[in-house]
């Protein structure tokens, strides 16, 4: 593992670049994320057939369940740090530090949520072994929120190498954990586990591969650029991307499948 990842961290930081220099560039980052999208794709259906075979089907629902409860919770994570991050014309060097620590606080807050309505969300479905499945997938969830500048700078820099790299082993840690974790008989702990270790390892080929740290500032304009850019993203990719949640004329949403957030990495 660590050939590669010392590979990608090597990656050249890219440079502004003329329109002629960025068609190669982004061919070639194009090849490497389809090959890891490809890869990871490749291994979910692996792990799901053999999951199939070793746990119970009360394993997939109990996880299934929690999942309802993260993925409401999830759906309140994203101010738009992200695309700003990403999609900025200007400097951004002054807002990462605002960004970084605007994830952190919204983490915090929406981990928090979960670990306090852990209690209540066991007692409505009737199940309290549902109460440490919450704790274990909020903490996953805090990990895969904080890391999300890290993420997006590298694609600002159109390291698509480097992501490539590392969403591949983040796959394969996946697989190998979930399924070592439903041999030897640990049951709805083969998702909760395989998720959380896959995100730690995530955040930390992140931080290895762009070695950026935060400074205690906050700028408070940046909230409102961002979620202006972040509106502007939504309702663009809503139009062409397929699956996208849409707005129908009489004001129903019809929900896609693209905005949905996975703490299972490859899923």
């Amino acid at each position: 593992m660590g050939l590669p990842v010392q590979q990608a961290a090597k990656e050249p930081i890219v440079p502004a670049a003329s329109h002629s220099e960025l068609l190669p560039r982004i061919l070639h980052g194009t090849f490497w994320m389809l090959n890891s999208n490809l890869f990871g794709r490749v291994l979910s259906l692996a792990r799901g057939v053999i999951l199939a075979r070793l746990l119970f089907p009360d394993d997939f629902g109990l996880f299934n369940l929690a999942n309802v409860v993260i993925g409401f919770t999830a759906m309140f994570s994203d101010i738009g740090a992200g695309a700003f991050l990403v999609y900025s014309q200007d400097e951004v060097q002054e807002h990462v530090d605002t960004a970084f620590w605007a994830n952190l606080g919204i983490a915090s807050l929406l981990g928090g949520v979960v670990l306090v309505s852990a209690p209540v969300m066991a007692r409505i479905y009737h199940r309290r072994d549902l109460i440490p499945v919450l704790m274990v997938l909020a903490i996953s969830l805090w990990v895969q929120i904080v890391t999300t500048v890290h993420r997006n700078l590298v694609r600002r820099e159109l390291r698509f190498r480097a992501l490539a790299i590392v969403d591949a082993l983040i796959a394969l840690c996946t697989f190998l954990a979930a399924v070592a974790l439903a041999w030897g008989g640990y049951g709805v702990w083969a998702f909760v586990l395989s998720g959380l270790i896959a995100n730690v390892i995530s955040a930390f080929l992140l931080f290895y591969i762009y070695p950026w740290y935060p400074r205690f500032r906050f700028f408070p304009r940046f909230v409102s650029r961002a979620g202006a850019i972040f509106g502007m993203v939504r309702r663009t990719s809503d139009r062409l991307v397929p699956g996208a949640e849409r707005r129908q004329p009489d004001g129903r949403q019809v929900p896609g499948d693209r905005n949905s957030w996975h703490l299972w990495p490859g899923v």
